[in-house]
């Protein structure tokens, strides 16, 4: 399964890769079952941060190192 996320700072869109299992335990967050650190570790954060929030590496850490700025 592939599951299309946009960056809402960038606007590019993402393909986060699942394997049925994987997309399994994806649903099972969704609908609010766990935590998705806790169901999907083998995803990188990575790609868990893409599935909670749409926010891409490159923006994400743009993020971070605005905040250490401050």
């Amino acid at each position: 399964m592939n599951v299309e996320t946009k960056c809402p700072c960038c606007g590019k869109t993402h393909i986060v890769h699942l394997t049925e299992e994987q997309a399994s335990r994806y649903k099972d967050y969704a609908d609010g079952k766990g935590h998705i650190q806790d169901l999907l570790s083998d995803l990188s954060a990575d790609d868990r941060e893409m599935l909670i929030s749409g926010v891409c590496l490159i923006c994400f850490a743009a993020l971070a190192e605005e905040n250490e700025d401050e």
